[in-house]
């Protein structure tokens, strides 16, 4: 049992003797009130319960003089803490009262006081999975909710494939963590086990660059429509097209373009033809090893390239500079701009320029990754 110090309480009695009315005080000194008469009585205070930065509703009590008083187990939440008990101070440095408790009076000299809910902030353990790499584990860290720490770094591998931060779900689809980002609140729950599964990207594939000649934004006519998706005769779309190499192999590149097609007229023509929409110039570079140009406006044209330098394995001369932490071989001679033709007349086109890279690693000669590359895209119908 808790021993509270109890308030001064003082009221007035009159008693009648005679004709003289004779005034007579009480006053709370202990446990009991009494009167010159010998009349007594008992105190009664509030008592009121504050969440302390938590949740929920718990009504006010009162202590009787001079009875033991348990204090109400607590019905307050909050998140990420744990309850730990009451206290006479929001700040825990006061006396403390146990959930369910039992205490005498009233501290100081008040009619009422307040009972603080003290909170402790849960702990939980996070644990790093490879997801699929492999090499030595990184160790686990211990974590307080509501405190930032920092993420471990990575020592995992995976073959062709690039780290790129962790995640709390495997496929990635969960809260994710940067390389060297914090971690928080990824768990309320107390002495909780949380995963960080090591996110992947695969590099295996090429990575085609490019830009924009017009701003991706621009709407001249303000018709809801970006000017890079409504171009006219003469007008310049992508430009600059190049391939990157991230894969853990030396490798020949490939770029295959497929351009829609149009029926328009030239310059001198009589009547409609059908034509590239689009035109382009290769750089010396890049090498034709199969066209196909279509005579149907239902028909793409499509044309392979081949770069004439093998790239090389995770080259570092190239710095992506949106990932600090990849490193890539690319094509350094690129194509120049892809243009409309300078049409003088042409139907309406509801198409898209498309550019995409084959890799071939280089362990057979150019020759027969060229047969390997047009085999390939022509069994997925690309060529």
């Amino acid at each position: 049992m808790t021993k509270l110090k109890h308030a001064v309480f003082g009221i007035g009695l009159f008693v009648m003797t005679g004709a003289v009315t004779i005034p007579s005080y009480a006053y709370y000194r202990g446990e009991t009130l009494s009167a010159h008469n010998q009349f007594s009585i008992s105190h009664v205070s509030l008592v009121f319960f504050s969440p302390n930065g938590g949740s929920g509703v718990m009504g006010s009590t009162s202590i009787p003089l001079g009875h033991g008083y348990t204090v109400p187990l607590n019905t307050f939440t909050k998140t990420g803490y744990t309850f730990t008990g009451w206290n006479l101070d929001a700040a825990g440095s006061g006396i403390s009262i146990s959930d369910g408790g039992c205490v005498d009076d009233l501290p100081g000299d008040e009619t009422s006081t307040t009972l603080h809910a003290i909170w402790r902030p849960n702990t939980y353990t996070v644990v790093y999975d490879a997801n699929g790499g492999s090499g030595a584990g990184v160790p686990s860290s211990s974590c307080t909710y509501d405190a930032a720490s920092s993420v471990n770094d990575n020592s995992f591998s995976l073959n062709d494939h690039l780290f790129i931060g962790w995640n709390t779900k495997a496929d990635g689809s969960g809260t994710s963590i940067t390389p060297g980002g914090s971690i928080l609140n990824l768990s309320s729950k107390d002495k909780d086990t949380v995963t960080l599964y090591a996110q992947w990207e695969d590099e295996s594939a090429p990575l085609i660059e490019t830009s924009w000649n017009k701003n991706l934004e621009l709407d001249a006519d303000k018709n809801g429509t970006p000017d890079r998706l409504e171009l006219v005769s003469g007008a310049s779309c992508i430009k600059d097209p190049s391939l990157k190499n991230h894969s853990s192999k030396r490798s020949y590149a490939y770029m295959l373009v497929s351009v829609p097609t149009i029926a328009a007229k030239l310059s001198g023509d009589s009547s409609f033809k059908v034509y590239d929409a689009v035109i382009y110039t290769a750089s010396p570079h890049w090498v034709l090893i199969k066209s196909s140009v279509s005579s149907s406006t239902s028909k793409r044209s499509v044309y392979l390239y081949r770069y004439d330098t093998v790239l090389e394995a995770k080259g570092t001369s190239q710095r992506n500079p949106y990932h600090s932490l990849r490193y890539a071989d690319r094509t350094d001679d690129l194509f120049s701009s892809f243009s409309v033709q300078n049409f003088t007349s042409a139907e309406v086109l509801a198409s898209s320029l498309n550019v995409s890279g084959l890799f071939i690693e280089a362990s057979v000669t150019a020759e027969s990754a060229d047969r390997m590359a047009v085999e390939t895209l022509t069994s997925t119908g690309s060529l």
